[in-house]
C-alpha cells in the first residue's frame, strides 16, 4: 500500500472507475461471446442437421409410396388410364427421390440441404442410397415396358403373346426381384437416417457442452468482478480516509497540546473602559 498513499485522491479514483469499467466490458463481452456460441450452435442445428434428418425421413416415405406403386401397377389389369394413373404416380415419387437423393450428396441451395462432409459415414450411406436406388428404378422401369406391353397385346388381340409377358411379371413377383430391390433401398435409407440422426445427437451433444463452458466461465467473470470491485471499494475508502484521519489526529494532538500548556485564548473587551477614561 506504500505506493497506493503516493497517489492522489484523484488519481486513485480515476484508476479505480477505469478498472470498473473494463471490468463491466469484460463482462459485457462474456456474456456475448456465449450467447453468439448458442446462436451459431443452434444455426447449425436448424441450417445443417434438420433438413438432413427431413430430407431421409421424406426418402424413407418415397420408398414406401413407391413400392406399393409398383405392386399396383402389377396387379392392375389391362385399362391403359388405370396403368397409366399409378406409373404417374410412381415417377413424380421417383423424381422427388432422385432429388433428394442428389441434395445429400452435392448439396441444394433451393432445398435448402447442405452436402454431407467428404468422407463421413453419412456420404458412403447417402451414396449407397443413390445405387440401391438405380436398382429399384430398373426393376420399376422393366415392369413398366412389361406393363405396356400386356396392354398393347391385349388392344392387338395377341393373346399368346400377352400371356408370355404376364408369366414374366408374375416369375419375377415369385423371385422376389421387386420385393428384394424395396427392400434394399430402404434399409439403405435406414442407414442414412441413422448416420443423420446420430450427426444431430452429437451436435446437440457439442452445443451444451459449449453452453455449460461459456456459462461457467461467464460466472467466474461475474465472481472475479464482485471481488475485484469489493477490493476496489476498499482502496477508495482507504485513500479518502486515511488523509481524514491524519488530518483530525493532528487537531486532535494541537487541542491536547493547548491544554496541557495551560495557555488562556480567552480574549478581554477592555474598548469600552478605556472610552470612559478619555
Amino acid at each position: 500500500m506504500k505506493g497506493t498513499r503516493r497517489l492522489s485522491i484523484k488519481a486513485v479514483l480515476s484508476m479505480s472507475f477505469a478498472s470498473m469499467a473494463l471490468l463491466v466490458v469484460v463482462i459485457g463481452m462474456t456474456g456475448y461471446m456465449s450467447i453468439r456460441r448458442t446462436g451459431l450452435a443452434t444455426d447449425f442445428i436448424i441450417h445443417d442437421r434438420l433438413p438432413h434428418l427431413k430430407a431421409g425421413f421424406r426418402l424413407d416415405s418415397l420408398q414406401r409410396a413407391m413400392r406399393m406403386n409398383l405392386l399396383e401397377m402389377a396387379a392392375v389389369g389391362t385399362g391403359a388410364e388405370e396403368f397409366e394413373t399409378y406409373k404417374k404416380a410412381y415417377q413424380t415419387k421417383a423424381n422427388e427421390f432422385q432429388q433428394l437423393a442428389n441434395a445429400l450428396l452435392k448439396g441444394d441451395a433451393k432445398m435448402g440441404i447442405r452436402p454431407y462432409k467428404k468422407g463421413s459415414e453419412a456420404e458412403v450411406a447417402a451414396a449407397e442410397v443413390r445405387n440401391k436406388f438405380a436398382a429399384f428404378q430398373a426393376q420399376g422401369g422393366k415392369l413398366i415396358i412389361q406393363k405396356k406391353q400386356v396392354i398393347a397385346h391385349v388392344a392387338a388381340g395377341r393373346m399368346d403373346e400377352t400371356k408370355t409377358v404376364v408369366d414374366g411379371i408374375l416369375a419375377s413377383l415369385v423371385r422376389g426381384e421387386f420385393d428384394r430391390a424395396g427392400k434394399d433401398l430402404e434399409e439403405a435409407v435406414s442407414k442414412v437416417n441413422s448416420q443423420s440422426e446420430a450427426q444431430m445427437q452429437e451436435t446437440i451433444s457439442m452445443a451444451g457442452a459449449a453452453q455449460a463452458s461459456s456459462s461457467l466461465i461467464f460466472m467466474a467473470t461475474i465472481i472475479l468482478g464482485v471481488i475485484i470491485s469489493v477490493m476496489l471499494g476498499v482502496l477508495i475508502t482507504r485513500t479518502i480516509t486515511q488523509p481524514l484521519r491524519k488530518v483530525s489526529d493532528y487537531l486532535n494532538w494541537e487541542t491536547r497540546m493547548d491544554r496541557e500548556s495551560g495557555l488562556d485564548w480567552e480574549i478581554k473587551d477592555d474598548i469600552p473602559e478605556r472610552m470612559m477614561e478619555g
